[in-house]
């Protein structure tokens, strides 16, 4: 029951703007409360312990638990939430060892585990969307269980002026992720909810849970050289090995404009072939069993240079630093998981009568004309001659000793980002524009390889994830600081930066472009490009 306080009549403005007949004349504006619950508990274990003087071991376990419940949307019903619930954890042991006063060795093993859950309650198994009523969402849910093991291994050797560092790090990556059912029911305005007449329906097919897997193998060496009392070099370079990602169970459906000309499945897949193998795709080699989701990068060498100065001349008030270095990163997991995503069903449904068939989070779409259905297309990723993204950075740093205990800095920072992860389309309409021979869509490239007017090419557009996307920032940045000291500290900082991009910053981010055939077009100024920023504190010791 609710009080009489949360009915209220709608406004002059408001009932103008109801079409005559079409709504209740009593009708009136339900307002209610709905509880937001934030739940959170944390603990941490650590231990240390020393074996020797040579041998000490370190561990840490730490957990979170948190769960956030809340209202699905600011105009959701008293029984529609939508519920977070996370309990990331990571476990860490480093047993460290003296062979001798230059020589030591240092082995870390770790897990990182990340258990996400953020399923939706409803009053209704299925979703219903209207311009005039407030959205019903269904009982869905997204489901994300991350598990990172590895285990690194250092060596430290020091000789004369230098200090030589190597090691090796293994990683390896278990995500099991995926969505249960949704389905939405959609109608345009009030008279077609009376009729029960449906503008349209949104179904997504439940594709829990996908197993993806990746190894990494990332071995390193650095020279650490003391050239003189006032000069130091670093020198070193890294390879990264980043494994193809694949599916544990093949559930995957592989979409290849260049050679597949559509989708080959994977042996575990549920899906089925948009068109009978008869139909296409023709002069098109046969599908492997097992097809990988994109090709390995086997070129991720980085090299890394930086110099330490304090001129004599100086009087070693001034330190000049300066260094160039090149960072692959192996991108976020759902970067790579297009063959993923796509081994499920979405179809839309164009205008139809509301059936009982429809009222369920896995609808009987069986009943339905083929011409009123329109299955959306898989997503795809680049296959051939992929590059894994990385950034080049460089930098200058001047830092001089003012009296009175203040330290005054100039900074450069330059970055280049290469191979970023990016948006676009392929299979888009030819220019000029035609429609094909069925006069139901337009002439694409993939139509060559459907010849079967019946069974025309299923795909259209379809959505491409590549390595095309670049990035670039510029900054200077001047720095006056005093530490703190007799009661006073103080720190200014001015940076001048300008970053720029072509809808992609790294990994996961990017825009999709106005014009997919130009992406160039798309450079301009980043979201987070601040030209000027001035930082100003203190502290002072009241005596």
């Amino acid at each position: 029951m609710f009080p009489d306080s949360a009915f209220t009549p709608l406004t002059a403005d408001e009932a103008a703007n109801v079409p005559p007949g079409s709504l209740p004349s009593d009708i009136e504006h339900f307002t209610h409360n709905v509880q937001t619950t934030v739940h959170e508990d944390t603990w941490l274990v650590r231990i240390d312990h020393k074996f020797s003087d040579n041998t000490t071991l370190y561990g840490r376990a730490q957990r979170d638990i948190s769960l956030v419940k809340a209202p699905n949307g600011s105009t959701a019903s008293v029984a529609d939430t939508v519920r977070t619930i996370n309990h990331p954890a990571n476990y860490f042991l480093a047993l460290q060892h003296a062979f001798s006063a230059n020589l030591l060795n240092e082995v870390k093993v770790y897990v990182n585990r990340a258990p996400f859950h953020n399923p939706q309650s409803s009053p209704l198994p299925f979703a219903v969307a209207t311009n005039e009523f407030t959205q019903i969402n269904d009982d869905t849910a997204d489901i994300e269980i991350g598990t990172t093991y590895g285990v690194i291994d250092s060596l430290t050797w020091s000789r004369g002026r230098h200090t030589f560092k190597t090691g090796m790090e293994l990683r390896r990556v278990r995500l099991n992720q995926g969505q249960t059912a949704d389905n939405t029911l959609s109608f345009a305005e009030n008279a077609d909810l009376i009729g029960l007449q449906l503008s349209g329906i949104k179904y997504i097919a439940p594709w829990c849970c996908h197993r993806l897997r990746r190894t990494f193998y990332m071995p390193y060496f650095q020279d650490e050289w003391k050239v003189t009392p006032t000069l130091t070099v670093n020198a070193g370079v890294r390879y990264e090995l980043y494994g193809v990602a694949n599916e544990a169970t093949n559930r995957t459906t592989v979409f290849d404009f260049n050679q597949f000309h559509g989708v080959c499945l994977g042996s575990g897949s549920f899906n089925v072939l948009p068109v009978a193998p008869s139909s296409g795709p023709i002069d098109t080699p046969p599908c492997p069993k097992n097809p990988a989701l994109y090709n390995p990068d086997y070129k991720n060498i980085d090299p890394r240079l930086s110099v330490a100065w304090a001129p004599s001349a100086l009087h070693g008030k001034t330190v000049i630093r300066s260094g160039f270095g090149i960072y692959h990163g192996a991108a976020q997991n759902d970067d790579l998981n297009a063959g993923l995503e796509s081994d499920t069903y979405r179809v839309s449904i164009q205008p139809t009568l509301l059936q009982p068939a429809f009222e369920q989070s896995m609808p009987d779409l069986s009943g339905i004309p083929s011409a009123q259905k329109a299955a959306q297309h898989p997503r795809a990723l680049q296959r051939e001659e992929r590059r894994d993204l990385y950034a080049e950075e460089w930098g200058l740093t001047i830092d001089h000793e003012l009296p009175a205990k203040f330290l005054f800095s100039e900074a450069y920072l330059g970055s280049h980002g290469v191979r970023l992860f990016s948006r676009g389309a392929v299979n888009l309409c030819t220019v000029p524009f035609t429609l094909n021979s069925s006069g139901s869509d337009c002439v694409r490239p993939l139509d060559q390889y459907y010849p079967d007017p019946n069974n025309p090419d299923p795909f259209g557009s379809v959505d491409y994830k590549s390595d095309t996307g670049t990035s670039s920032y510029n900054a200077l940045g001047l720095t006056l600081e005093r530490r703190f000291d007799d009661g006073f500290s103080f720190q200014a900082r001015y940076t001048f930066a300008h970053s720029m991009n072509d809808g992609s910053v790294g990994g996961g981010e990017s825009n999709g472009p106005e014009n997919v055939n130009c992406r160039q077009c798309d450079k301009g100024p980043s979201v987070f490009d601040v030209r000027h920023n001035v930082t100003a504190n203190s502290v002072y010791e009241l005596p």
